[in-house]
């Protein structure tokens, strides 16, 4: 079995590595075009990664006449996670020594698109180590650019924590020391490239090497679109006030008081989202398995129920929370539920981790007096028990138990704020307020909650609101985004078979 683990990780590399056959037939046909090196007015900055689906984005994004005659180039950010200990140190530079390689297979293919020149972001403030609480961290700012929400973020996802650890000066020296030779090759590539900027372009835009980038551009004013990440868009566009992967939360309701045919896509969204709940695959659930599937599985009675986030994934991706991660928020609130007699469930995200995983252990032996369920118990036989009410972060499950008349409480920023069916809470004194009148039974769904969810849903899920119109909407190309590493890896082959013909024929090659 191991014999076959590592021959499997094997081969994953191989072709991670070099270019197979298929990569190979998209070259030969988009990449005999000659493409102009980035000179003179109208550049374009695109962020570059590892990744067939955004590969394809790329490709797609730079035939929308807008873009069709920019000077493009491109600017590699991947980052390595990194961890403490002699083995840790051994992984890290194989990763490293894989990533050169990776590298210059990206570089063949964005080559082939066009993109000549790449920057790379990563070749590789002292006052901040004095820090003593973790929301000052929060609050750092760069160059006048707020960063304290991405260096946090960073923290947890690269260097494998669940809580931000101050006595971990040297992590801490690490990430400052990352910031600060970002900010500076920022503002070189800026000086090279002089005032003839028209766009940059994200892929993403939480952690350090997604998110700087894209502030340090809306920091001096360059418009920057993008929408990889986001759950319908194929283009927006960020500002400085909202710097996000998804649609601007504040805005949301207000947006659909525009629209015309209001009732039509309340409809819509009704049945997009009973659908949803009747164990049918839907579009926002493309990398997971329906958590409406019915199972036979025995469940307790449940009055609360909590869904548990990734712990080491970005808590600050819509903003700031009541607490400065998942880990403090769920030990703070078993902490008080272990002093009631109510009976909670917890259920774990069904993209647990290794370090996610290592730490719901951890509470499990801290509070075993809880219903811990499987990640993959069925939402539907939790609602089968009628808990009145449901705890998490932001995630879309507070939006689904709504519907289904169980009152759901975040802990702060979250997709809901322009309504009033998920209980937001502005401080830690009132998250535990919610808490309590949920217990007494006392905190209610308003009358109307279910039109708000039906309006909400569109909005995020259904609306189309591209900056411009885009090649990638008219073939539909999220249609192909994979649902795990296996398929992205095959992606370019489901590529070439789908759309190669098609694309042909529309740029006349």
């Amino acid at each position: 079995m191991n014999l076959n683990y590592f021959l499997k990780k094997f081969l994953r590399i191989k072709k991670r590595i070099f270019l197979d056959p298929e990569y190979k037939k998209f070259i030969k046909i988009f990449g005999k075009r000659n493409h102009h090196y980035p000179k003179g007015k109208d550049i374009v900055i695109m962020e570059l990664v590892e990744g067939n689906y955004p590969f394809f984005n790329t490709f797609l994004l730079l035939k929308n006449k807008n873009l069709i005659n920019k000077n493009v180039v491109g600017l590699w950010t991947f980052c390595i996670p990194r961890e403490d200990g002699l083995v840790n140190t051994l992984k890290f530079f194989i990763e490293f020594s894989i990533q050169y390689l990776i590298k210059k297979k990206w570089e063949k293919m964005y080559k082939s698109i066009g993109i000549s020149k790449i920057y790379f972001l990563n070749n590789d403030i002292k006052k901040n180590l004095k820090i003593k609480k973790k929301d000052k961290i929060l609050k750092i700012t760069y160059k006048k650019t707020k960063v304290g929400d991405l260096i946090y973020d960073h923290y947890l996802r690269f260097f494998r924590q669940t809580t931000f650890k101050l006595n971990d000066i040297n992590s801490f020296k690490k990430i400052l020391n990352y910031t600060k030779n970002m900010f500076d090759n920022l503002l070189s590539i800026k000086k090279e490239l002089g005032n003839n900027i028209s766009y940059y372009i994200p892929t993403q835009t939480p952690y350090l090497h997604h998110g700087i980038p894209l502030r340090f551009f809306l920091k001096n004013k360059i418009a920057t679109i993008g929408g990889h990440e986001d759950r319908n868009t194929y283009i927006k566009q960020y500002t400085q006030q909202w710097p996000f992967d998804d649609s601007d939360i504040n805005l949301i309701r207000s947006k659909f008081k525009k629209l015309n045919n209001k009732n039509q896509k309340i409809q819509l969204a009704r049945k997009i989202l009973n659908k949803k709940f009747r164990g049918k695959k839907v579009k926002e659930l493309y990398q997971i398995k329906s958590p409406y599937l019915i199972k036979k599985e025995k469940i307790e009675n449940i009055d609360i129920i909590i869904f548990l986030p990734g712990f080491d994934d970005a808590p600050h991706c819509y903003g700031n929370h009541v607490f400065n991660d998942f880990n403090e928020w769920i030990q703070e609130t078993l902490i008080f539920l272990s002093e009631t007699t109510i009976k909670v469930a917890i259920k774990p995200h069904p993209w647990t981790t290794w370090r996610s995983h290592v730490f719901i252990e951890k509470l499990k032996n801290k509070f075993p007096n809880f219903n811990w369920l499987e990640k993959t118990t069925s939402n539907k036989g939790i609602l089968k028990k009628k808990p009145f009410a449901c705890i998490n972060p932001y995630g879309t499950v507070l939006h689904e138990m709504a519907f289904n008349n169980v009152v759901p409480i975040a802990t702060g920023a979250n997709p809901y704020v322009s309504y009033n069916f998920a209980f937001t809470p502005k401080t830690k004194m009132e998250y535990f307020k919610f808490l309590k009148l949920a217990i007494s039974r006392k905190l209610k769904l308003p009358k109307n909650s279910k039109k708000e969810i039906l309006e909400w849903y569109y909005m995020y899920y259904l609306h189309n609101d591209d900056f411009f119109e885009n090649f990638q909407r008219k073939i539909n190309l999220k249609s192909i985004l994979p649902i795990d590493h296996d398929m992205e890896l095959e992606l370019f082959k489901m590529f070439n078979k789908k759309y190669l013909n098609v694309l042909k024929k529309q740029f006349k090659l």
